[in-house]
C-alpha cells in the first residue's frame, strides 16, 4: 500500500511525503528514507527500495527536504543541511506515532549526502536501531562532485540545477552551512548496527571515504562493496538489485 502525506516539519512547512506499508495487517518496523543532494523522493532506487521494503514486512517512508521539490520552503532561504536533518526529525516523529509502526524497530537509510546525513542522524538518536549508509562522503568539502563546482559556486553565489525542467538555483549558502558536519567525528556515536555500501566505481564521493567510516565506526557493523557500481547505481538495474538485495538483508537481521 501507498499513501501520499503532507507532515509539518519545525517550521511549519509542509513536507511532502509517500509511506508505503504492508498489505497486512499489525505493527511492523519502519525505514526512513534519505535522498541526497539535489536528489528526491521520486528517484527511481528511493522508491524502487521503498516498495521492496513495503513488500518484506517494513513500512517505510520517502520524502523531499523542506526547499526542494514538492516539499515547502525556497531552495533560496530553506535548501540546507541543518534544515534537513530537522526534516527528518520531523519525519521521524511522525513515523513513530503512527498505529502500525512498531517505534522500538526503526531504521534509516540514505544515499550519498543522505548516506552522511544517516550517520550524523544515527549519532544523535541512539533509538534508530540499523542504519545504511550508501556512498557517504563524511564531509562535503571533501565531495569530489562538489569540490569541482566550488570555486564558480562561491564566486556566483550559486549554482544551477535542473529538476524536473526547471531550472533551480542552489545557493552558496548551503555548503556554507554544510560545512559543519563532518560524519567522520560523529561516526563513533552510533551505538547500533551500520551497514556501509560502496561502488568502486564511484567518481563523486571516493570509495576510501566511505571506508574511512567504516573503520572508524563502532561493532556490529559492516561493508559492503559493489564491483563496477558507481555514484548512480539507480541507473543500473543490476547493481540496484544487488544493493537492495544486501539492505533487506540487513534490515531483517536487525529490526
Amino acid at each position: 500500500m501507498e499513501k501520499r502525506v503532507y507532515i509539518s516539519n519545525k517550521k511549519n512547512q509542509k513536507l511532502a511525503a509517500v509511506i508505503h506499508r504492508p498489505q497486512s495487517q499489525g505493527k511492523f518496523p519502519a525505514i526512513i528514507l534519505l535522498h541526497g543532494f539535489t536528489g528526491d523522493k521520486e528517484e527511481g532506487h528511493i522508491k524502487q527500495l521503498a516498495v521492496e521494503l513495503a513488500n518484506n514486512n517494513f513500512v517505510a517512508i520517502r520524502f523531499d527536504a523542506s526547499g526542494y521539490a514538492e516539499s515547502a520552503g525556497t531552495t533560496e532561504q530553506d535548501y540546507r543541511l541543518t534544515n534537513y536533518f530537522s526534516d527528518a526529525e520531523s519525519v521521524y516523529s511522525y513515523l513513530i506515532n503512527l498505529s502500525y509502526v512498531d517505534r522500538d524497530r526503526i531504521g534509516i537509510f540514505g544515499h550519498s549526502v543522505g548516506a552522511m546525513l544517516v550517520i550524523l542522524f544515527a549519532a544523535k538518536h541512539s533509538e534508530i536501531k540499523a542504519s545504511v549508509s550508501v556512498s557517504s562522503p563524511y564531509h562535503l568539502e571533501t565531495h569530489y562532485r562538489l569540490r569541482g563546482i566550488w570555486k564558480g559556486w562561491k564566486e556566483k553565489g550559486y549554482i544551477e540545477k535542473q529538476d524536473n525542467g526547471k531550472i533551480v538555483k542552489i545557493p552558496y549558502a548551503y555548503l556554507e552551512d554544510a560545512k559543519q558536519y563532518d560524519a567522520l567525528k560523529e561516526v563513533f556515536k552510533v551505538k547500533n548496527p551500520v551497514l556501509f555500501i560502496l561502488g568502486t566505481e564511484d567518481v563523486n564521493v571516493i570509495p576510501e571515504e566511505t571506508k574511512e567510516l567504516y573503520e572508524k565506526a563502532n561493532e556490529p557493523k559492516e561493508l559492503f562493496i559493489v564491483d563496477g557500481m558507481d555514484h548512480f547505481y539507480k541507473n543500473f538495474p543490476d547493481k540496484l538489485a544487488v544493493v537492495n538485495k544486501k539492505v533487506l538483508e540487513f534490515y531483517k537481521k536487525y529490526l
